[in-house]
This record gives C-alpha cells, sequence and structure tokens, in this order.
C-alpha cells in the first residue's frame, strides 16, 4: 500500500455531484462539534455524521451518498440523540465503521 501525506492536500468544499454540478459542503459542519459519524445498516455508500454546530445545542445529522466519481448530501437535518442509533449495531459512538 502506498504511504500518503495527507497533510499535503488542501479541502476543495466543492463536492462532485451527478451531471458535472458541483455542490458545496453545508456550512453547519464548519467549526461544528462531531458527536459520531460511520455507516448504517442501509449500505456502504452512505456516510452518516451527528453534529452540533456552532453556537447551537441541537444535534443535527448529515448524510453524504458516494460512489467512485460522485459526493453529494442526500440529508441534512434532525439527528436522533440516542448516540447508539447513529451507527450500526455493535459499534461505538466516534467510530467510523469500514467494511
Amino acid at each position: 500500500m502506498r504511504k500518503i501525506d495527507f497533510t499535503e492536500y488542501m479541502i476543495d468544499r466543492m463536492l462532485p455531484a451527478p451531471h458535472g454540478t458541483p455542490k458545496k459542503s453545508p456550512d453547519a459542519l464548519i467549526g461544528a462539534t462531531i458527536v459520531a459519524f460511520g455507516v448504517a445498516d442501509l449500505d456502504e455508500n452512505h456516510l452518516f455524521i451527528d453534529f452540533i454546530p456552532r453556537g447551537s445545542v441541537e444535534r443535527m445529522r448529515c448524510v453524504l451518498e458516494f460512489d467512485d466519481t460522485i459526493m453529494e448530501v442526500v440529508y441534512l437535518g434532525t439527528s436522533p440523540n440516542r448516540d447508539e442509533s447513529s451507527l450500526s449495531s455493535g459499534a461505538s459512538p466516534g467510530l467510523c465503521v469500514v467494511p
């Protein structure tokens, strides 16, 4: 496996989307406190991020759908308040479950 220095890369907030129309990543994630992230029983192509936006106390959820060529926000809204509901069964909060 090739070793990559990820510190050398700049973050591009424009997410590659279907039909060549990039969309900006959600502003609510900038400066937010991430309380959980990982996958769910849905499938392997969705990343769930539960977070508390800067200056807020309300827990929110962002779901990214992706494949080899696109990444788009398919849900941005409220989140359940239970940590265990944010991830696949058996996972602990804050753990990224990678197949």
